[in-house]
């Protein structure tokens, strides 16, 4: 196992040095060596030479000569044997091999000649490559026949084993075409073992019935030796951009092959030479040139040139800054280096205006023309390996200044300028000019300008006397700009100069009191007065401002006065003590004031709140009443019950008192303590100083649950919280907390406590207490939705009742200008569905649904996230639409949605069709009726021919009877509809177009005889109200008869025959020329007060008659 790893290693060992030998191959220590060109030799053939010459002092010890060949990457050491001979004799320094008798498995591989000396020394010959030809066997194709589809990839292969070197392979179609191109080589990897070609193509239609062959071609090389041809890229003419890595190669054939290279530089700005064969070089400018490669060998040079063009964009020179003076002439020049040179120089103006030239002349220029004035240059580079020409572009501006006047000036001041301040006047010009502009200054009453350059005018300590006309005029070296000035108003804030007192006393009910302050200032000032930090009430008070007399010239520098005095209206009252505070302000600075506190002399007034006198107690425990009264002086508190002060004698008690120094207001508490059932009831605290007294009743319970609270109110802070107020009641003794319910449409949808939090009270509050409303914020509601709010109080006794729901709805959303509105919305009532475009990001938005309710309210259905369409959406009478965001719910403007055909007419349709079968049976119910009565006309007719009239007499007829109103008919004329009860003959609605024809009348009383009577339609009719019929009728004056009977022949006439409907007011008709008077008496119920008939107009009305007491009804109808 030793022996077997020293030999692995001595091999390993031999194959490196020999690589590296190969690769260092061609020294100079060889006269003659083997050639670069392969040898090529037969099997057997013999005598073949590889020569191997070395300089004279190589040829003896220490150095020692030795040939080596390689072999299947194998190196073995060539010894003088039967095989090969070492040739000494045909010089000194000859190493020549030979090659006895070739043979392929020994032979066929690279020989080298190699020196080996002292000290490691090396040197290695050129490699000679020994090719043993071996010729191959015929080659074969894998498919004689193919068939395939058009288009579709085919292989085929050909097979040739054997051959060295490995055979050629050629493809052709028979019609002459090669495609050898096509084709993929495998070459052998064993003398036995094939070299395969493999050829891939797209079959085409043209190539039906062709045939493909493959066809083997060898052939042995001629040698023949000349000098290297030179040949150098990567191109001839190798143009390149400056900056990037240029390669040179350079290659040569000869034979024998060369053995040495090097290149040169001619031209440029420099010379240098290479000895690579290949060189690389990162270019510069002035690396443009010619540079020739030159290649040797034992037979000669030669020699190539490549013209290197180191190409680059344009680089621009134009000068940084150009001054010129108004109405000269403008020259700018731009000169621009390039290879190639530029293609075109173009100036452009601040104006964006274009001049294609390199030299710019610009005559008569202005002061408009200044600024930057840009040159741009292009080339175009031809560089090796890009598809197309490359342009490089470069500009570079150059700031033309023109020297000008500066323009008209502008001052600034920081405004408003107050007397005691410091001001600081600027000066600035329109046009700063050309050199920078200078400022002269004049002063209010300076003739002159003051000498200087400086732009600001700083004035300290200012007073009324600065203010005036301030000129500034800007200049340069040009010349001088256009003056200005600037009107300088000091303001002196207001200050008052007659002050209030700090505290004053009064008596209550005084008279003619008033309070004076004086200010001054400019502009005049404005006096304001405030009572408790309020402004004070113009009904009570009494304001004067009179501004005093100013002798002053200037009135920018006056300082005005005014005096303003306050008056009370009426007499002091006791609650008019408190804070008075004159304010003068004029727009300048800080207000000044003024404060006093005035103190009002009065008789005690309790302040407890008169709506809650009642106090409770817990029985055995100490109670507390604390009674407050205002009053000045300080009061004197007695505490009574049943009408006996209470002293310590008969009640266990005590009492404290304090005092609020501002506003003379004493605090009594009586304390008793282990209250009994005995001690509640009422208390009263009565109040006394030198000026009258003031008494409270209070009312002492036992602890228990609270009062309900009132006055509950609802205001909308936002579109989703809405802000409650209310009242609380008597809190029963404990402490009281509220609770809020909230509902909507019904239903209870939240229940909030909220603490028994009350705003404090004014800090300078004069006056009578009353209850202070608690207030609580609803929050997370929906929006343009109407709610419903109650509260009730808690303590740890019981709990209150309900307040009264207040409703209330929220405001809107607000609208988002960001947020688009749908494009389209339409709602189909028969399916529910609202469809809208475009459709939205469920995760971000969401569609709010407006339903219109009844009294035209609107209000909100839901915030649906939906694509494109809602279903089961409520049908309204109109519907709106909007697009939310769902987090903040601020939404887009609105639009109204397009209701469906179905939701619009749908119960119009059916209304219609319903109409029409009603109307279908009402004909045909009225002219069955008009069939019946016209019968029973005739048999009455026939009836009073024969003698048989009816007279109705009697003052009693019309009692207890009751006349209906006529009732107007709308839309239909249906009895069912009308409400008419068919059983009964009742009036549910008006009655028209009912038949009575089958009810019979229970007639009045006359003489004590039941009177029955029926028209001649077969309706009952009415009776006479007065004594006698007839002597009635006789009274009537022909006139009235004359115009009862035309009335009545036209109603016969509109009937048709000698049908009668009604008479004239005061007649029966019983027949042709036969009539009943009727009187009006005093119980009967006149229903046409203007005069009217009381029967059904003749004009086409649809009255019906009036009802009986027996629910039977005279029925007057007229057919039209």
């Amino acid at each position: 196992l030793l022996l077997e790893m020293t030999n692995h290693c001595l091999t390993l060992f031999l194959v490196c040095f020999s690589l590296h030998q190969v690769i260092s191959a061609g020294s100079d220590e060889f006269v003659k060596q083997p050639q670069g060109e392969p040898y090529y030799v037969t099997v057997g053939s013999p005598g073949l030479v590889l020569p191997c010459v070395v300089q004279s002092k190589y040829a003896s010890a220490p150095y020692s000569v030795y040939w080596m060949r390689l072999v299947d990457s194998t190196p073995y050491l060539v010894q003088a044997d039967s095989k090969y001979e070492i040739d000494r004799h045909s010089c000194d320094s000859c190493f020549n091999l030979r090659i006895k008798t070739v043979d392929y498995n020994r032979d066929n591989g690279k020989f080298y000649c190699q020196i080996a000396g002292p000290d490691g020394f090396a040197s290695t010959s050129v490699v000679a490559e020994v090719v043993v030809l071996v010729r191959p066997q015929k080659p074969t194709l894998t498919k004689e026949r193919v068939e395939t589809r058009e288009g579709q990839l085919e292989h085929l292969q050909c097979e040739s084993i054997g051959g060295n070197p490995p055979p050629e392979m050629r493809w052709f179609f028979d019609n002459g075409t090669e495609v050898t191109h096509l084709a993929e080589v495998r070459n052998a990897t064993a003398k036995d073992k094939p070299t395969v070609s493999t050829l891939a193509w797209h079959v085409s239609a043209d190539e039906n019935g062709l045939r493909l062959g493959c066809k083997e071609t060898w052939s042995q090389q001629l040698l023949v030796r000349y000098p290297p041809k030179v040949t150098v890229g990567p191109d001839a003419r190798y143009g390149i951009e400056v900056g990037q890595e240029a390669k040179l190669t350079c290659s040569a054939r000869g034979n024998p092959p060369p053995t040495r290279y090097s290149w040169r530089r001619t031209g440029g700005t420099r010379d240098s030479t290479w000895t690579e064969q290949n060189i690389s070089l990162t270019v510069e400018r002035d690396d443009s040139g010619s540079y020739v490669c030159k290649a040797e060998n034992a037979d000669g040079s030669g020699e190539a040139t490549l013209d290197l063009d180191v190409q680059y964009g344009p680089e621009l020179v134009v000068a940084d800054e150009v001054v010129v003076q108004q109405g000269e002439t403008l020259v700018l020049k731009c000169v621009a280096n390039a290879n190639p040179p530029t293609k075109t120089v173009v100036w452009t103006t601040p104006t964006g205006d274009t001049h294609p030239t390199p030299t710019l002349h610009l005559p008569n220029v202005r002061r408009q023309q200044a600024g930057n004035y840009t040159c741009t240059a292009s080339n175009e580079l031809r560089l090796y390996g890009a598809g197309s020409v490359s342009s490089r572009t470069a500009s570079k501006r150059t700031r033309v200044l023109v020297s000008h006047a500066p323009g008209e000036a502008r001052i600034t001041v920081a405004e408003p300028v107050l007397v005691g301040s410091t001001v600081v006047l600027n000066c600035s010009a329109s046009d700063p000019g050309y050199p920078a502009a200078r400022f002269r200054w004049k002063a209010p009453g300076q003739r002159d300008y003051e000498y200087g350059a400086r732009f600001s005018y700083p004035i300290s300590d200012v007073q009324l006397t600065h203010a005036g006309d301030y000129w500034c005029q800007p200049f340069n070296d040009v010349g001088d700009g256009q003056a200005n000035k600037y009107k300088l108003i000091v303001r002196e804030p207001a200050r008052l100069v007659k002050t209030l007192k700090s505290e004053d006393t009064v008596r209550e009910k005084e008279t003619n009191y008033r309070l004076i302050c004086s200010a001054q200032g400019n502009p005049i000032p404005n006096i304001t007065w405030y009572f408790n930090d309020q402004p004070v009430n113009s009904e009570r008070f009494l304001s004067i401002l009179e501004p005093e007399a100013q002798n002053c010239d200037v009135p920018e520098r006056c300082s005005y006065k005014v005096s303003s005095s306050l008056q009370w209206m009426t007499g002091m009252r006791w609650n008019d003590k408190g804070y008075y505070t004159c304010q003068a302000y004029n727009g300048a600075g800080r207000a000044s004031e003024s404060r006093m506190l005035l103190k009002v002399q009065h008789r005690p007034v309790v302040v407890n709140d008169p709506e809650r006198p009642t106090v409770a107690a817990q029985l055995g425990h100490r109670a507390r009443v604390s009674c407050r009264a205002s009053a000045s002086p300080e009061p004197v508190f007695r505490w009574y019950r049943n009408g006996q002060e209470l002293s310590q004698s008969n009640v266990d008690f005590g009492s404290t008192q304090q005092r609020n120094h501002s506003f003379d207001v004493y605090e009594n508490t009586l304390l008793l303590s282990d209250v009994q059932q005995t001690d509640l009831g009422a208390y009263t605290c009565k109040v006394a100083n030198l000026f009258g007294e003031d008494s409270f009743v209070f009312n002492l319970q036992p602890k228990s649950k609270p009062s309900p609270a009132s006055d509950l109110k609802a205001e909308p802070l936002t579109h989703r919280s809405m802000r409650l107020s209310w009242i609380p009641g008597f809190d029963g003794g404990e402490t009281q907390q509220f609770t809020v319910e909230i509902s909507h449409d019904g239903r209870v949808i939240k229940t909030i406590s909220a603490p028994a939090t009350e705003p404090p009270p004014s800090q300078h509050f004069v006056g009578i207490e009353t209850p202070r409303p608690v207030e609580f914020n609803v929050t997370n509601l929906a929006p343009l939705t109407v709610y419903s709010f109650r509260v009730k109080a808690i303590n740890k006794i019981g709990e209150s009742e309900w307040t009264q729901p207040l409703v209330a709805i929220t405001s809107d959303s607000p609208i988002n200008p960001s947020i688009p509105a749908p494009d389209s919305a339409s709602y189909d009532s028969m399916t529910q569905v609202l469809a809208f475009q475009p459709p939205l990001d469920p995760n971000r938005y969401c569609l709010m649904i407006y339903l219109l309710k009844s009294s035209d309210l609107w209000e909100r259905w839901d915030c649906v996230s939906e694509t494109d369409k809602v279903e089961l959406v409520p049908t309204a009478a109109s519907l709106r639409v909007r697009n939310c965001y769902q987090q903040t719910l601020e939404c887009s403007e609105v639009i109204e949605a397009a209701i469906g055909v179905a939701t619009a007419v749908g119960w119009e349709v059916v209304a219609a069709i319903c109409f029409t079968v009603l109307l279908f049976v009402l004909v045909v119910a009225v002219v069955g009726l008009y069939c019946r009565r016209h019968r029973l006309a005739n048999e009455k007719k026939h009836l009073v021919n024969n003698g048989n009239g009816v007279g109705v007499y009697g003052s009693d007829c019309a009692k207890n009877r009751q006349i209906s109103a006529p009732i107007y008919a709308e839309k239909t004329f249906s009895a069912s509809s009308l409400g008419v009860d068919r059983n009964t003959g009742s009036s549910k609605d008006s009655g028209v177009f009912t038949s009575m024809s089958n009810y019979q009348y229970d007639g009045p009383l006359v003489n004590g005889t039941a009177v029955n009577y029926t028209d001649t339609n077969g309706g009952t009719l009415p009776c006479q109200r007065g004594a006698g019929g007839y002597e009635d009728h006789q009274r009537r004056t022909s006139q009235e008869q004359q115009q009862q009977q035309q009335h009545w022949q036209q109603q016969q006439h509109h009937c048709g025959g000698d049908y009668s409907t009604t008479g004239e007011p005061g007649y029966g008709h019983l027949g042709n020329g036969y009539t009943m008077p009727v009187v009006y008496g005093q119980n009967f119920v006149d229903m046409n007060p203007a005069g009217g008939s009381i029967y059904a107009s003749r004009e086409g009305s649809i009255h019906s008659g009036y009802s009986t007491p027996s629910q039977k009804r005279v029925i007057r109808e007229i057919i039209v």
